[in-house]
């Protein structure tokens, strides 16, 4: 794990004569001045530096077992090229602030913290201190940045931005919620009044003046800089940290501070929970000459969005030129959240808030199947298919439901044989992968591609023996499948049975699309919607379960919220109702059984010519 994302000074083995080592975790060549260039001889372990004999700083004593246990030591982790554009991208989006000299160990500050190490240098720079007395320790996180205030006789309009110097007695420092207090050169002037919003997203710290620089002081804890920070691309795991910082933007400008989060303030604790350990400003409009963002709150969450999605996420996505999110492994709603918040669609940080807020999570499923042989059929060739798994444990947590539904081909003999082994092939393909992880959204779009290719062979094995093998229209089915991970599924298709989405803010989607003639027509713009239903041609599919050659299929990845309603059907459903018709029926049910039974009615009433099956769920808060 690394603290702060800096690049490794010294190795772990091999420490410097005389320097002091910390647990072989904490650099000690911090005492170096900060501007100092050190080189590491990685086959011996020893560290020049170009100030040869020259004093550096105190010589800090205490034994490795005085210091803090388990702080983690930081690692050059390499980047692809396209990931260190992406941090570049979102970095040159916020103004860059003239870093502060970094302190000697050794510094006192305040009277009371004992700077022990840096731990990090830039726009803010931190240390490991030590507020402890003699034989004890209070070990603390200490953030330092240059402090800008402004002229006492200036002007709202014309201050001019000055440093704390020996004239400073002149100068009033602007604190975030307290009163303004004057700076006296090398005395700390401290501010107990809370300096931040209150919300967790900001621990709470003492913060104080001196020497022309503002400090605060946390209680020490193992943190991961945003940099270094990373995950599995998983929906669930943007939305949490998106709405973090929705809210938190939202609570400083309620607190009537600057909306300002620069990266370099943002942090993981232990608990995978982000937080700021940063400085707040006044607002622009009450000081126009303190330092702050020219970005507004929607655009830094636009920069931060694209960074967290692109880096923390799915760095090993490949990006598209045409469209930044369009390959990364995210739900279509988490990518259209971020193409409008990337477009400026939003308004401000509570309207970025709301939509977040509409990925409302759901606790429980409502699940039903039913399939029906029509009013015409003599045989019921179509199959249904429904599975739910939940495992709790410290290696494995998650909740998993499988819904399918497959239509052996009419026409074709073996077309019930089709479906019911198109549909045994997929539940042993998913119960062999019973140890995948599933919080990594890319595993399983992959996962959800083979599994598709391997129930195929299936069905092709079926075909290739007796008594299929000398048959001409070889037995074959459609399928259409969805896998439910907590708030997310994942849909395979192949051939014309469809899955379709009803919600009470958004009305019927179709979420699969057609392997048909009809609907290739219709991408060549050669017929409309309306001249497609009741095509001549309809029934004519382009891919199915069982082609030895050319099979064509599609993975979908959405995000469910509370209030939605998935349904699977056959083209006994869509072939006898047409969209609206479906929606009416989706949008008066309250519960599974009485969906799938209205669905299989309607369509026998509007004259039930092939079989009929459904599979629902509804999404429960």
């Amino acid at each position: 794990m690394n603290l702060f994302g800096l690049k490794k000074l010294v190795p772990d083995v091999n420490p410097v004569e005389n320097e002091p080592v910390f647990n072989q975790s904490v650099s000690s060549a911090t005492s170096t001045r900060s501007e100092t260039p050190i080189s590491v001889d990685e086959t011996t372990g020893s560290i020049s530096d170009s100030t040869k004999n020259e004093e550096v700083g105190p010589v800090i004593e205490e034994k490795p077992s005085d210091f803090p246990i388990n702080i983690p030591y930081p690692q050059d982790i390499s980047q692809d090229p396209v990931a260190e554009l992406v941090n570049l991208e979102a970095e040159s989006r916020f103004e860059t602030v003239e870093p502060p000299r970094a302190l000697f160990a050794g510094s006192f500050l305040g009277g009371q913290y004992e700077i022990k190490e840096v731990i990090a240098r830039g726009p803010i720079n931190f240390y490991l201190a030590d507020a402890g007395d003699y034989g004890t320790h209070d070990w603390k996180l200490v953030g330092e940045r240059i402090f800008p205030i402004v002229a006492a006789n200036s002007t709202k309009n014309e201050g001019n931005l000055e440093t704390v110097n020996g004239d400073s007695t002149k100068n009033e420092a602007i604190l975030p919620t307290a009163e303004i207090e004057s700076v006296t050169e090398g005395e700390a002037t401290k501010n107990e009044a809370k300096s931040g919003p209150d919300d967790s997203f900001f621990p709470p710290a003492e913060r104080f003046l001196q020497d022309g620089r503002e400090y605060a002081v946390w209680d020490f804890q193992i943190l991961t800089s945003l940099e270094e920070w990373n995950a599995q691309p998983n929906d669930e795991i943007y939305i949490r940290v998106m709405q973090t910082l929705a809210r938190a933007f939202a609570a400083l400008e309620s607190a009537n501070l600057s909306a300002d989060l620069p990266p370099s303030s943002l942090f993981f604790d232990a608990m995978g929970e982000l937080k700021a350990f940063g400085f707040f400003n006044a607002p622009e409009s009450k000081s126009a000459s303190m330092p702050t963002h020219s970005m507004s709150a929607t655009q830094q969450l636009s920069a931060l969005s694209s960074r967290f999605a692109k880096t923390n996420l799915a760095a090993r996505a490949t990006l598209r030129l045409d469209d930044e999110f369009g390959a990364l492994p995210f739900s279509l709603e988490v990518k259209s959240f971020a193409r409008a918040l990337n477009d400026g669609e939003f308004a401000g940080a509570a309207d970025v808030l709301a939509a977040l807020e509409s990925f409302a999570p759901f606790s429980k499923t409502e699940v039903a199947l039913l399939s029906d042989i029509g009013m015409e059929r003599e045989l019921n060739e179509d199959c249904g298919w429904i599975w739910k798994s939940s495992r709790a444990g410290h290696a494995r947590n998650h909740s998993l439901e499988v819904l399918a539904v497959a239509d052996g081909m009419g026409g074709h003999e073996g077309g019930e044989v089709a479906s019911d082994v198109t549909l045994s092939a997929l539940e042993a393909a998913i119960a062999m992968r019973l140890n995948l992880d599933f919080s990594d959204n890319a595993v399983l779009l992959l996962a959800m591609s083979e599994i598709l290719s391997e129930v195929n062979e299936a069905v092709v094995r079926l075909t290739e023996n007796p008594p299929y093998a000398a048959m001409r229209a070889k037995p074959g089915a459609t399928l259409v499948c969805a896998l439910r991970v907590e708030n997310r599924v994942f849909l395979g298709n192949v051939g014309d049975s469809r899955a379709y989405r009803w919600n009470a803010k958004s009305g019927l989607q179709r979420l699969t699309k057609d392997h048909s003639y009809v609907q290739d027509l219709l991408d060549s713009g050669s017929i409309s919607e309306a001249q497609a239903w009741g095509h001549p041609d309809g029934s004519v599919i382009t891919s199915h379960i069982g082609m030895m050659r050319g099979l064509k299929k599609d993975v979908y990845l959405h995000l469910l919220s509370a209030g939605d309603r998935l349904v699977l059907v056959s083209d006994g459903v869509v072939d006898t109702m047409r969209d609206a018709e479906i929606e009416a029926v989706l949008a008066s049910a309250h519960d599974a059984e009485t969906l799938c039974a209205a669905l299989v009615n309607a369509a026998n009433d509007a004259g039930g010519f092939d079989n009929i099956t459904v599979a629902a769920m509804i999404c429960k808060s």
